[in-house]
C-alpha cells in the first residue's frame, strides 16, 4: 500500500509540474540545480553539514506538524508511519546524498533516525477556544493573519514570549523568529471565497497593495521586539537576524504574490504548493534569495493580471 501512494505522489506532482508554464518550469528546475549544487557545496564543510541537518530537520518537521492530510493518514491507513517516513525520505535524497559525502556522513544516520522519530509524533485534533476572541483587535482586512492566528494563537504566542525572555541567548530571538515566520506561510496556503474579495470594492493594484501592507505591518509588530531586544543584548552581531527577517519577509512577500498569482475562490492550488515548496530552499540556502526577488516580481505582475478578471469593475 506505502508503494501504491507513493506512486500516486508521483503522479500528483507530474500532474501539478505540467500544469505550469514552460517558463516557470525551466526557472524552477534551474533553481532546483543551482540548490542541489549549493547543499554539495555547503555539505562538504564539517561545520554546513551539520547546520544543514538542523535546517532540513526544522522544515521536514515542520511540514509534518501542519500537513493537512496528517489526520486522513492516520485513520485510513495502517502503515501511515511508513508512507511518511518514505516521503520525507525522498524529500531529503539530495541532502542525504550530499551529507554521505562529506566528513560527516554519521548525520545521514541522526536525520534517518529523527524521521523515523517524526512519524510517531501524534498530532492532536484541533479544538477552537473562546480565548482567541481577544484577536478580534486585528482589523478584518487582515483576515489572513486573523484566521491563521486562531488557528496557532498557542504555538505562537509561546515561540515569541520564549524569544523575548530568552532574548541575552543569541541563538533563540534567531530560532523565534524563523519559526514564526514558517508557521505565519501556511496564512496564506487557501485563497479566500470571492465575496471576500468583492467586500474589498477596491481595483486590483489598490487590494494587492493592501495585502502587501497587511503583510509588512503584520510581520513587523511580530518581528520588531525581538529584533530590538536582540540589538540591546548582541549589538555586534545586529546583522544576524536582520538577515534572518529579510529572508524570512521575502518569502511570505513571495507566497502572497503566488497566492494571488494562481488565485482561483476558495481553494488551494496545487501549484501554489510546488512554488513554495521549491521557495523554501531560501531558509537553507539564502544566496538563491535574489531569484526569490525575481520571481515575485514576476508573480507580482501576474497577480494584477489574475485579480483583474475579478475586481476591474472597482477601478
Amino acid at each position: 500500500m506505502t508503494i501504491v501512494l507513493l506512486h500516486l505522489r508521483i503522479l500528483q506532482a507530474r500532474r501539478t509540474i505540467s500544469s505550469v508554464s514552460w517558463p516557470y518550469q525551466l526557472f524552477l528546475v534551474a533553481l532546483l540545480i543551482l540548490a542541489i549544487t549549493g547543499t554539495v557545496i555547503k555539505a562538504s564543510q564539517p561545520q554546513g553539514s551539520i547546520m544543514l541537518s538542523f535546517a532540513f530537520a526544522g522544515i521536514i518537521g515542520s511540514f509534518h506538524w501542519f500537513r493537512p492530510d496528517y489526520q486522513f493518514l492516520r485513520t485510513y491507513f495502517i502503515e501511515y508511519r511508513w508512507l511518511c517516513f518514505a516521503e520525507y525520505t525522498v524529500l531529503s535524497i539530495p541532502f542525504l546524498i550530499a551529507v554521505l559525502m562529506s566528513p560527516n556522513s554519521y548525520l545521514a544516520l541522526c536525520y534517518l533516525a529523527f524521521l523515523l522519530s517524526l512519524t510517531y509524533l501524534i498530532k492532536p485534533f484541533r479544538r477552537t477556544s473562546g480565548k482567541t476572541k481577544s484577536l478580534s483587535f486585528i482589523p478584518n482586512s487582515f483576515f489572513e493573519w486573523k484566521s491563521g492566528l486562531r488557528k496557532y494563537f498557542y504555538p505562537m504566542l509561546t515561540i515569541w514570549l520564549l524569544g523575548m525572555l530568552f532574548s541575552f541567548q543569541m541563538g533563540v530571538s534567531i530560532i523565534s523568529i524563523f519559526l514564526l515566520g514558517l508557521i505565519s506561510l501556511g496564512f496564506y496556503d487557501n485563497c479566500e471565497p470571492l465575496s471576500i474579495l468583492s467586500a474589498s470594492r477596491l481595483g486590483q493594484r489598490a487590494f494587492l497593495w493592501t495585502r502587501i501592507k497587511g503583510l509588512l505591518f503584520a510581520s513587523s509588530l511580530m518581528y520588531l521586539p525581538l529584533l530590538l531586544l536582540f540589538f540591546v543584548f548582541h549589538p555586534v552581531h545586529w546583522f544576524i537576524p536582520s538577515i534572518i527577517a529579510l529572508v524570512v519577509l521575502s518569502y511570505q512577500f513571495y507566497a502572497l504574490t503566488i497566492k494571488y498569482a494562481f488565485y482561483e475562490p476558495n481553494t488551494k492550488s496545487s501549484k501554489n504548493t510546488v512554488l513554495l515548496s521549491l521557495g523554501a530552499l531560501v531558509f537553507v540556502l539564502p544566496f538563491i534569495l535574489p531569484a526569490i526577488w525575481v520571481l515575485t516580481v514576476r508573480l507580482y505582475f501576474k497577480s494584477i493580471k489574475k485579480l483583474s478578471f475579478y475586481l476591474n469593475d472597482y477601478n
